[in-house]
């Protein structure tokens, strides 16, 4: 099907499907259902001009689909990504289709579930010690309680015993017979000279009474108030374990919370539920079809694979596998066409540690497949790899990393079977001429300022299928200073590089590249104030080849600098920026080139929708080619609205030979909805006297569409 009727099959489908979409795919799953609510999106682009730039690797006229899914089975969220491309090249032309465990939606997942989990033994705790608090106030109350009544009952005791004595002692005085009851001496009393004075001790008689009674009560409130001090002092005992059970899980919790997923801890997982959420949640990663493998960048780098890519953790221990098939890359040369995967690769990352330090083993072992009718007599490439690896701070301000690594490589299916370096007898770096090893330490010397010191190593036989335009027959030493003064606003460094290859001396000639750079930065916390970086780094390189025709030594020197600069005010901004450098190599004492550019930007940003910017760029080379010195002008302006948006474009590159490009393009970009996203550009350029070509028009079309679901 021609890619431009399946671009208005896609936006028929969109435009269709906008309205149903969000109310149909977006319902919830049932209770119990094995599969869960879906999202997902899907893109398209498509582009087609007239006239392709020879320096451009895209093709003239492509399509590209790109699809995303989310799935939910058994609540663990599925990842389903495609790609297609109707180029050939290989740069472009990856289709591949992945099934993925989404770690992300997983982990957000999880945070939730724990985070639920936390809030509810947070509310528990805080609960049981609101009623802790107010258990104790009204202990400490009913004690208060306890103390005044006991004050009380001291005084009134006291009282009682001082008036009963000294009552009965007037009473033994006055040598007044006792009476059955006080009213009855009161009433027999006759008016005489003494009726005061036994009506003055009647009256303490009742005073006495009252006394007693009142003792009697305040030993009634005293004991009650003791008994709910007793009581209290029970609740408070249970209430006090219950409350540091409630803390002790918290705490556990938080630590199961904050070390998910570094550390794999079961603590982390205490709060899951569900046998599928409790096994996939110790994947870091789990990829099934098209992925880009990371085991090491002495294994497998970057590659791309289909087949299985999974990394598992438990506790401090992590475990990375990769099976299947990888692209079979040239050693010598690359092919931009679409590569085919015939090359098996199986690799193994096992690791250890925590957070401080983390040490581990990995290795590969990749061999091309022998298919297709010229199998019998095509060569293929066997390679295995084995290392180890330790990186970590084990003191504070320190940092290490290290890795060494063994590799094996061998051609086979010819006549002849060859092996690469497969045993040297010389001694030194020669015997390590299969091997290779990176360390590099970092140290912070005082507040402000850190040392780095670095070492690597590839002998000319380290061959890694897993990683094809790894750098090998090399030897590198590096240092560099880095520090920061005036509270961070001004940033230093300095560096000292050698590198050289033919480490073993089997060859004999020997290239050196070394020198150094120091760099300066301002970061000044006043916005008002112009930013300005600078750096510069000589160079020499060179050899020592027999022949002095091709014997070579050169300097180097490049040398950078630019200043930035911000004005806002509300509802305005203006930025500029500035980028100069300038580079010189001295081939001999009379061939000396060099290169020198500036670069200046400007933008304007008025309001929240309108912006504008120049950037004009001058390039001046020595010789003076014209061909490659050149003034180049671009304007851009756009706009922005709630559901619209406009930009246009204008460049203009003049060359002093005479050659010209100059063009124009417009943007449109709008969204219908929530779920409907599409874009357009037209551009119109025109190539005078460039490769060869002489006032050449070039249309250009380009759609973005994209549907959310």
């Amino acid at each position: 099907m021609h890619p431009f009727r399946v671009v208005i099959l896609f936006v028929l489908f969109s435009c269709a499907c906008s309205q149903s979409l969000h109310g149909q795919l977006l319902k919830e799953a049932k209770p119990g259902s094995l599969f869960g609510p879906f999202s997902g999106r899907a893109s398209l682009e498509a582009y087609h001009t007239c006239f392709q730039n020879p320096r451009v690797l895209s093709q003239p006229t492509y399509l590209r689909i790109n699809t995303q899914q989310t799935l939910r089975v058994a609540g663990i969220p599925v990842g389903i990504l495609g790609y297609f491309s109707t180029e050939p090249q290989s740069v472009y032309a990856s289709n591949f289709v992945r099934v993925y465990l989404d770690k992300d939606a997983l982990r957000s997942q999880l945070e939730q579930r724990r985070q639920g989990a936390l809030n509810e033994a947070r509310g528990r705790a805080d609960q049981t010690k609101a009623i802790l608090e107010r258990q104790k106030s009204q202990l400490a109350s009913w004690q208060n309680k306890a103390e005044q009544a006991g004050s009380e009952l001291t005084a009134t005791q006291a009282e009682l015993a001082a008036k009963s004595t000294s009552w009965q002692q007037q009473y033994i005085y006055n040598g007044v017979p006792p009476a059955d009851s006080l009213s009855q001496r009161i009433g027999a009393l006759q008016p005489n000279t003494d009726v005061d004075y036994w009506k003055n001790r009647t009256h303490d008689s009742l005073k006495l009474h009252y006394l007693a009674l009142d003792t009697q009560q305040l030993h009634s409130h005293l004991a009650d108030a003791q008994s709910h001090i007793i009581q209290y002092k029970e609740q408070l005992s249970t209430l006090d374990s219950l409350y540091k059970t409630d803390t002790a899980r918290l705490g556990a919790l938080k630590r199961g919370y904050e070390g998910y997923p570094t550390t794999g801890t079961e603590l982390a997982r205490a709060t899951l539920t569900g046998k599928a959420e409790k096994a996939f949640s110790g994947f870091r990663q789990l990829q099934l079809g098209s992925a880009q493998v990371l085991i090491h960048p002495y294994s497998l780098n970057g590659t791309s694979m289909r087949g299985l890519d999974a990394a598992y953790q438990s506790g401090r221990w992590e475990v990375e596998v990769a099976a299947g098939a990888i692209q079979s890359v040239g050693i010598m040369q690359f092919d931009r066409n679409r590569i085919p995967f015939k090359r098996g690769a199986a690799a193994l990352k096992l690791s250890t540690g925590g957070l401080k330090w983390k040490t581990g083993l990995f290795g590969h072992q990749i061999r091309d497949f022998p298919t297709g009718s010229a199998a019998a007599c095509t060569e293929r490439f066997y390679n295995q790899i084995l290392g180890v690896y330790a990186e970590g701070n084990p003191r504070k301000g320190m940092w290490v990393e290290f890795s060494a690594a063994t590799a094996g490589f061998r051609v086979e299916n010819t006549r002849v079977r060859q092996v690469v370096y497969n045993r040297v007898s010389a001694g030194g770096k020669a015997a390590l001429i299969n091997k290779a090893y990176r360390f590099k330490w970092e140290q912070q010397l005082v507040k402000g300022l850190s040392a780095e010191f670095l070492t690597q190593f590839a002998g000319a036989g380290f061959r890694n299928l897993g990683n094809p335009f790894m750098r090998s027959r090399f030897e590198e030493h590096g240092l560099k200073l880095k520090g920061a003064v005036f509270a961070g606003q001004l940033q230093l460094a300095a560096f000292y590089k050698r590198f050289h290859d033919n480490p073993g001396k089997l060859e004999s000639v020997t290239h050196l590249n070394q020198g150094y750079g120091i760099s300066m930065q301002t970061r000044f916390k006043k916005k008002s104030i112009p930013n300005l970086q600078f750096s510069v780094s000589p160079y020499e390189q060179g050899n020592n080849h027999p022949d002095s025709l091709l014997r070579v030594n050169s300097r180097y020197n490049l040398v950078n600098g630019g200043i930035s600069w911000r004005l806002q005010r509300p509802g305005f901004q203006y930025i500029i920026y500035s980028m100069g450098s300038s580079s010189a190599m001295s081939m001999s004492d009379t061939l000396r080139v060099g290169m020198k550019n500036l670069s200046i930007q400007q933008d304007l940003m008025v309001g929240r929708g309108f912006s504008a910017g120049v950037t004009t760029t001058f390039t001046r080379t020595r010789p003076g080619v014209d061909s490659t010195q050149s003034n180049t002008w671009q304007l851009r302006t756009s706009w922005s609205g709630k559901s619209l948006q406009m930009q246009l474009q204008c460049h203009y590159a003049q060359f002093l030979s005479g050659a010209y490009r100059k063009g124009v393009s417009f943007i449109f970009g709008t969204s219908f909805h929530k779920n409907l996203k599409i874009s357009m550009k037209a551009g119109y350029d025109i190539y005078h006297r460039m490769w060869g070509i002489y006032h050449q028009p070039a249309w250009s079309g380009l759609l973005r569409a994209e549907i959310r679901w």
